[in-house]
């Protein structure tokens, strides 16, 4: 058995910058923090460790990243494709804003649940967005497990979808940032 893993790296690590931001008392709650955009800009996520938490000692297949770049962020995607991802990233339109990204993450799942699934593997999407869920119903009507692995407060939608497994990484906030030394987390 092998899985293939799809993150979307924006989503993220947005979402981290928040969850560690309540950690360190910088907002009251994630809602607090996702809606004021209060972002803890010292986490950073360690692709290497981020590899190992999301593998669980399977092997694995493929693992994409998909993300959206901007000038002088190249170096970034490096160190992912060092520890074990494969890169996607977009540019950014001229407005600074993400695009293709979530579009391009649904497509690429789909070509592989055709060409590179095999009975026993698992696909396992790293997003707390609810846009993916037609995605997830695609692959559960082929009979193809899925595995969301996020922070606990993904979407209802992607937590709660009968038959999908969902695994929260909130334990691991902590050893996914690659700037720990010397901080305080607390993750409830």
């Amino acid at each position: 058995m092998g899985q293939l893993l799809y993150v979307d790296y924006s989503n993220l690590h947005i979402e981290g910058g928040h969850l560690a931001a309540v950690s360190k008392g910088y907002a009251l709650n994630i809602h607090e923090a996702s809606s004021r955009n209060v972002f803890d800009h010292h986490w950073l996520c360690d692709f290497g460790r981020l590899f190992d938490v999301l593998s669980q000692g399977l092997e694995v297949k493929r693992a994409v990243l998909f993300g959206s770049t901007r000038e002088g962020q190249s170096s970034r995607w490096e160190l992912a494709a060092q520890n074990g991802f494969e890169v996607i990233a977009h540019e950014r339109d001229v407005y600074n804003r993400e695009k293709m990204v979530d579009i391009d993450l649904a497509l690429t799942v789909l070509e592989d649940a055709l060409t590179t699934y095999q009975d026993g593997d698992i696909i396992t999407l790293v997003t707390g967005d609810r846009d993916f869920v037609p995605l997830i119903n695609r692959l559960m009507k082929r009979q193809i497990p899925v595995r969301v692995m996020f922070w606990a407060h993904a979407s209802r939608s992607l937590r709660e979808h009968p038959g999908v497994f969902f695994s929260a990484l909130n334990p691991f906030l902590k050893t996914l940032c690659s700037r720990s030394v010397g901080q305080t987390f607390s993750v409830a």
